[in-house]
């Protein structure tokens, strides 16, 4: 008797609670035993946990696939950066590099010594800095002539050269990493 007063005083404050949702649970449940009430409960709380589940497994792919998307998409603008910093520094340094040839023509004309020296030591400077850049010199006498890195100007039948090597450089070629900024022009023995 006590179990039932015990009961009826919870059903009590439940109702109190929610009234609304249990008069319509009541009318819902009218004719039906504790235990089947119990039962059919149950079972909505198990079909909507599952449901909320399935939900949040769906969530989980979805924010796991956008994190995916998104380190990707990191990477990618990272090698794009990358890539553009060393396309305008070798733009930059292929306009430097006339400023360099006229060092080197005034170095080669013979002036007088101390002039000589100052432009030297003033284009020993300039090729420090750009070879910091990455910038590398192509192109010198004796090397194998590569169509790919040098331009032949001019061939020459030489008896003492083997055949397709550098017999003079007429203007350095220029290389920033693996990018040619410019082939160097040669002569080449036949």
């Amino acid at each position: 008797m006590e179990k039932k007063k015990e009961k009826v005083v919870k059903m009590e404050e439940i109702n109190a609670e929610a009234p609304e949702t249990m008069e319509e649970e009541a009318s819902d449940n009218e004719g039906r035993s504790l235990e089947e009430c119990l039962t059919i409960e149950n079972e909505k709380l198990i079909a909507e946990n599952e449901a909320l589940t399935k939900e949040n497994q769906e969530l989980t792919e979805t924010v796991q696939r956008q994190q995916a998307e998104f380190d990707n998409y990191r990477r990618r603008t990272l090698k794009e950066k990358e890539e553009l910093s060393l396309v305008a520094v070798g733009d930059l340094v292929a306009c430097i590099l006339p400023v360099l040839d006229n060092f080197e023509r005034a170095l080669a004309c013979g002036a007088e010594k101390g002039l000589a020296e100052g432009v030297e030591m003033v284009r020993n400077q300039l090729l420090s800095l750009l070879s910091e850049t990455g910038l590398k010199p192509l192109g010198t006498k004796g090397e194998a002539f590569d169509p790919k890195l040098h331009d032949a100007l001019l061939q020459e039948e030489v008896p003492d050269a083997e055949k397709d090597t550098i017999l003079e450089v007429m203007q350095k070629g220029y290389a920033l990493g693996e990018r040619l900024l410019r082939p160097a022009m040669v002569k080449v023995a036949k």
